[in-house]
This record gives C-alpha cells, sequence and structure tokens, in this order.
C-alpha cells in the first residue's frame, strides 16, 4: 500500500515536471516573436494624440506669416508693422514646439520599460538572447547526461528540433533589412511551437509512466523472489 502511495507521489510529481518542461519551453522559444503582439509608441493613443499636434502648430504658424505677407502686400500694414508680428509669431511658434516636445518626453518616458522605449523593443532586444542563453545551458545539460536511454535521448531531439526552428527564422528574418516576415509566419510559429512544446509534454508523460511500469515489474520481480525465497527455506527445513 505504501509503495503504491509513493508511486502516485511519484507520478504527480513528475507529470507537474513534465508540465512545467512544457511551458517553459513554450515560453522560451516564443519570446522572440512575442514582441509583434505589442503595440508600437507611434501607434499608442496619447503619444498619436499628441505627435499631430507638431503638424498643427507649424501650419498655424505658416497661416500667420501668409496673412501678415498678405496684409504687407495689400498696405494694410507697413514693414516696421509686419517685422514685429512676424517676430510675435516666430516667438510664438517657438515657445508651443519647446511645450509640444516636452510633453512628447513625457509619453515617450511614461512609454518606456527599463530603459527601453517601449515593452515592445524590451521583449524585442531580450527574446534572443534569452534563446541563446536556454540553449547553452540546455546544451551544458546534455554534455553532462551523454549516458540518457534512448526514449530520453527522443525527447532531447524534438527539443533541439524546436531551437533550430526558432534559430533559423531569425537567422532568415536578420537579412531582410528592408521588410519583414508578414504577420502569419508569427502566428504560425506560435502554433509550431505550441506543438512541439505539447509533444515534449507528451513524450516526457510517456517516458515517466515507461519507467513507473518497468519498476512496478522491477517490484514484483523482487517480491516473488523473496516469496519464492521463504517457500524453499520453508521445504528445507522440516522442523518448521
Amino acid at each position: 500500500m505504501k509503495l503504491g502511495m509513493k508511486m502516485m507521489t511519484t507520478n504527480k510529481k513528475g507529470k507537474f515536471k513534465a508540465l512545467l518542461t512544457g511551458v517553459l519551453f513554450f515560453t522560451i522559444c516564443c519570446l522572440p516573436y512575442s514582441h509583434t503582439y505589442w503595440g508600437q509608441l507611434k501607434n499608442w493613443k496619447p503619444y498619436k494624440t499628441h505627435f499631430a499636434k507638431y503638424k498643427k502648430i507649424i501650419n498655424k504658424s505658416n497661416k500667420e506669416r501668409t496673412d501678415l505677407l498678405n496684409q504687407l502686400e495689400n498696405k494694410k500694414i507697413d514693414i516696421a508693422t509686419y517685422i514685429q508680428k512676424a517676430k510675435e509669431v516666430e516667438t510664438t511658434k517657438k515657445i508651443e514646439l519647446k511645450k509640444y516636445h516636452a510633453k512628447k518626453n513625457v509619453l515617450k518616458q511614461e512609454y518606456s520599460f527599463l530603459g527601453y522605449s517601449s515593452f515592445r523593443y524590451f521583449l524585442y532586444a531580450i527574446g534572443l538572447p534569452f534563446l541563446a542563453l536556454s540553449v547553452s545551458i540546455f546544451c551544458i545539460y546534455l554534455v553532462f547526461k551523454s549516458n540518457s536511454n534512448v526514449r530520453t535521448k527522443k525527447l532531447y531531439k524534438i527539443a533541439c528540433i524546436g531551437f533550430i526552428y526558432v534559430s533559423s527564422f531569425w537567422v532568415l528574418r536578420s537579412f531582410l533589412t528592408r521588410t519583414d516576415f508578414p504577420k502569419l509566419s508569427y502566428d504560425l510559429s506560435f502554433v509550431i511551437t505550441a506543438i512541439i512544446s505539447t509533444t515534449i509534454i507528451y513524450s516526457f508523460v510517456y517516458l515517466l509512466n515507461s519507467l513507473e511500469r518497468k519498476r512496478k515489474e522491477n517490484q514484483k520481480e523482487i517480491e516473488n523472489l523473496i516469496l519464492n525465497g521463504n517457500e524453499l527455506v520453508e521445504l528445507l527445513n522440516p522442523s518448521t
């Protein structure tokens, strides 16, 4: 009974470990793609609304200058008045642009994340280095686990296929300096990574169940051996 409870506990822990491994693999491989689903600063509504004010300030200043020129040509104002008012228009424009840029910097700071211009750019910057670090750790783990059995090695191969896919995607992406892959390719990459992660979880659980079956078979053989040994001792000792 105690053996059965112990095996059930081990099985649950193993399944949790398998699920955790699959989720971790999915996170590592999807991180380089995740930035595409976060908005850019230029599309953020407060920034976009404020950005439109720049053109309004310039257009307003140009219109006032044009009006002054028309007034000068029509002799409604003299040159001295024109120069004075033109300077006022220029001063007003500089003041408004100064306020505009100050507000723009505040919005940029508000949208920034850990020193990066945005959370999107943070994900873009950390995605590939984190993948490289994870692959390096995985390789070190394989070196120390070189005596793994056949089923475990198949599990490692599946993980390597996932890493190779993500790396190959970004190697090809590096040559597209003036364009990008269509968004569908990023969505497809999430699907492929999800399939590989699910396969890893399934393979991990299958491996765990195989080990549990083998342990049970070994335990049963030991119990039979002990039982047969006791019977043999009883036969060889008639006094009992």
